[in-house]
């Protein structure tokens, strides 16, 4: 099956691949140097164990779509990665919760540990429950969303959901 050109993830030239013959050395580089530093890495444990996997796979499957809002609009792709706010490294204690987490697409996934702290995201689902997410303080990061004027559009969407499934 032929592929249509995509742009080089170095040079952003058209190419057949994710990189470009020119690119691909450095990129190559780049991801080993990558992999060595995150398998070298002590505090990168856990994510190889069964209580991370299972609760990343639970989070994406309660929140199928990307949670990063952009312009007061949720993202419309399927969430495939689980991010931190808070990095597990300063906050171990936090890996495991849903307050710390969101469940994001490819494009949205930061490439930063933890959160840059300027983003929105929607609330964490996790058991019939919504979760607003936390700063490094413990307070929850819904403030900046309320003036934006995103704490009003979820409630506007929870009920929505609401009405429909009363209606079904």
């Amino acid at each position: 099956m032929l592929k249509p050109p995509s742009a080089c993830r170095g040079c952003g030239q058209s190419c057949s691949g994710s990189v470009c013959a020119k690119c691909k050395p450095k990129f190559q580089e780049h991801v080993r140097a990558k992999e060595k530093y995150r398998n070298d890495d002590t505090a990168n444990a856990p994510y190889h164990g069964m209580p991370w996997i299972n609760f990343s796979r639970e989070i994406r499957r309660q929140n199928v779509l990307c949670q990063r809002v952009e312009h007061g609009v949720q993202c419309r792709y399927k969430a495939q990665l689980t991010h931190h706010l808070l990095s597990p490294r300063q906050h171990p204690a936090l890996l495991l919760s849903p307050k710390n987490v969101v469940a994001l697409c490819r494009s949205h996934h930061p490439d930063t540990e933890g959160d840059p702290g300027n983003l929105l995201y929607v609330p964490t689902r996790w058991l019939e429950e919504a979760f607003s997410h936390v700063d490094i303080h413990g307070r929850p990061m819904l403030p900046d969303a309320t003036a934006t004027g995103i704490d009003s559009w979820l409630r506007a969407l929870q009920s929505g959901a609401k009405a429909l499934q009363s209606i079904a």
